[in-house]
C-alpha cells in the first residue's frame, strides 16, 4: 500500500537529516570534481555553482529546526487533504512534514486497499476513536524524533480539537490548528469530482456532517477555503507561524 505509519519504524526519521546531508555532500564532491575536470569557463562556472549549492544544502539539513505540528480540519469536500498534501513539502526543512491522513490510517487499520469502498464497520465511533489514537501516536513519534507533521482529518468536534492541541503541544512542538470554512455547494462540487481517493465520503455523508455540526465552534484559525487550490494553500501557509 505504500503508507508507512508504524510508530516504531518512524524512529528512523531521526537519521533523515544526516542521510540527506550525506547525499548532498556527495553531490558537492562530484560537482567539485567535475569543476576540476572542466575545460571551459562556462562549465567551470556551472559546476562551481552546483558544488556551492549542495554544500550549503548539506549544512542546512543538519541545522536544528523546532518541529511543527499542523492540523487541518474541515468537513468532507473542504479541500483539507489537497491543502495538507501541498503544504507538507513546505513545512520545516526538506523534505518537509510527514502527512498523517485519517482516511489512510483508517484503511491501514482495516487492512483495506487504497481506493475501494470500505464497509460501514470502518466508520463506527469505536473505529474512529482508534483512527484518532493512531494519528496521535504516529504524530508524537515523528515529533519526538525531530520531524514536523501535518494532520488531515475532519476534526469537527471541539473535544478532538482540544485533545490534539494539548497532546501535540505537550511534545514541545509548535502546534497550530486550522479549520477550513467552505460553502456547502463548493464542498458538494469537490466531492462529486473525486476519483480514486482514499476517502469514502459522499454528498450524503457531507449532509450528515453539516446536520450534526451546523455551527462550527473552534479556537483554531478559521480559513476561508472557497478559492482555488493555490489560493487556499497560500492562505494556510501565510498563517503558519
Amino acid at each position: 500500500m505504500g503508507w508507512q505509519m508504524e510508530p516504531s519504524e518512524l524512529r528512523i526519521l531521526r537519521c533523515l537529516p544526516f542521510f540527506m546531508a550525506m547525499r548532498a555532500g556527495i553531490r558537492a564532491h562530484v560537482a567539485a570534481s567535475q569543476y576540476s575536470q572542466a575545460t571551459t569557463e562556462q562549465a567551470k562556472t556551472l559546476h562551481a555553482e552546483q558544488a556551492r549549492f549542495h554544500l550549503a544544502a548539506s549544512v542546512e539539513y543538519l541545522s536544528h529546526v523546532q518541529p511543527k505540528a499542523i492540523a487541518v480540519g474541515g468537513f468532507s469536500g473542504s479541500g483539507k487533504s489537497t491543502i495538507a498534501a501541498n503544504l507538507a513539502p513546505l513545512i520545516s526543512n526538506a523534505p518537509g512534514a510527514l502527512r498523517v491522513r485519517s482516511d489512510e490510517i483508517r484503511r491501514q487499520l482495516m487492512e483495506w486497499d487504497e481506493f475501494s469502498p470500505m464497509p460501514q464497520s470502518a466508520y463506527t465511533p469505536q473505529q474512529s476513536e482508534q483512527v484518532y489514537t493512531k494519528m496521535l501516536e504516529v504524530a508524537k513519534t515523528a515529533l519526538a524524533h525531530g520531524h514536523s507533521v501535518i494532520l488531515d482529518a475532519v476534526f469537527d468536534r471541539p473535544h478532538d480539537q482540544k485533545l490534539f492541541k494539548e497532546q501535540l503541544s505537550s511534545t514541545g512542538a509548535n502546534f497550530q490548528g486550522f479549520w477550513l470554512q467552505v460553502e456547502k455547494e463548493k464542498m458538494q462540487e469537490r466531492i462529486a469530482a473525486r476519483t480514486r481517493d482514499a476517502s469514502d465520503a459522499t454528498i450524503d455523508v457531507l449532509h450528515m456532517q453539516l446536520q450534526k455540526q451546523p455551527n462550527t465552534h473552534t479556537d483554531w484559525t478559521i480559513i476561508n477555503a472557497d478559492g482555488s487550490i493555490e489560493q487556499n494553500t497560500n492562505a494556510v501557509l501565510n498563517s503558519i507561524k
